[in-house]
């Protein structure tokens, strides 16, 4: 499938600097193409009819089988706690865009485009929408939370673990501690990044917020990358539409 290559190829080109946004291999690939819980939106350039862009929803992200995991922030105490959720949100993610066809509004259509397609379908996805934003990475795709708490409770690299935790979330469990974890024990470069966006995704949660999203003092347990989310009915369609629709010489097919 030709979509499917120039996926692929956008997978893997970030892949390379340790964003795994989308599956890099061509059988996980598939599957997420194949699979009827997880809506993939992809930017054509019509000229040449090569996919420059992707978005994805996950109808419900987090099930007893396979649950989400998150570090919850006790801003105050200065805490760290690992959790597990079962019940489900619907997921934002996948948004890859070509760095060629940067620096215009391609960007905020393709993230929102996600959002409209919610509100037409509201009954389809969970009342609650989480998107996961990546972090600050070291230059050589290496994460500084990764090197100070997962590596030493794994022995793992982070790209390995992360892939790992894909299909097998039992192995954070078995490896991570139930306790809380003080964040000043950590290493201060470690505690700064924490919740904090990286510059691959500062515009994307400047995005978010801009149509309801808020940041839920949740991060991601390997990287300590920023959870944000929002209610359906506190999504700002009527902003979403404005970007949407206006002028722009994208054409919307859902």
């Amino acid at each position: 499938m030709r979509d499917q290559g120039d996926l692929l190829r956008l997978a893997n080109s970030l892949s390379a600097h340790g964003f795994l946004t989308l599956p890099s291999q061509e059988k996980e690939l598939e599957q997420l193409m194949g699979d009827e819980g997880k809506i993939l939106f992809v930017l054509e350039e019509v000229a040449s009819k090569k996919v420059i862009g992707s978005s994805l929803i996950v109808a419900r992200h987090g099930t007893p089988v396979s649950p989400h995991l998150y570090f919850q922030v006790d801003p105050l105490r200065r805490t760290l706690q690992l959790k597990f959720e079962t019940k489900g949100r619907t997921e934002l993610g996948g948004l890859i865009l070509d760095p060629a066809y940067r620096g215009g509004k391609l960007g905020k259509k393709l993230s929102y485009v996600r959002l409209y397609y919610l509100a037409q379908h509201p009954k389809g996805f969970q009342n609650d929408i989480l998107a996961e934003l990546l972090p600050p990475f070291n230059p050589d795709g290496s994460s500084l939370l990764w090197e100070a708490l997962g590596k030493k409770f794994t022995g793992m690299e982070y790209r390995d673990a992360d892939q790992r935790a894909r299909e097998d979330k039992q192995f954070v469990r078995d490896h991570f501690p139930a306790h809380e974890i003080l964040i000043d024990s950590l290493p201060h470069e470690a505690q700064l990044i924490l919740g904090q966006p990286g510059p691959e995704t500062k515009a994307v949660a400047k995005m978010l917020m801009e149509v309801g999203f808020h940041y839920l003092d949740q991060i991601d347990p390997f990287d300590g990358g920023p959870h944000y989310g929002a209610k359906q009915e506190e999504i700002k369609q009527d902003l979403v539409r404005d970007v949407l629709f206006s002028e722009t010489k994208v054409k919307i097919e859902i």
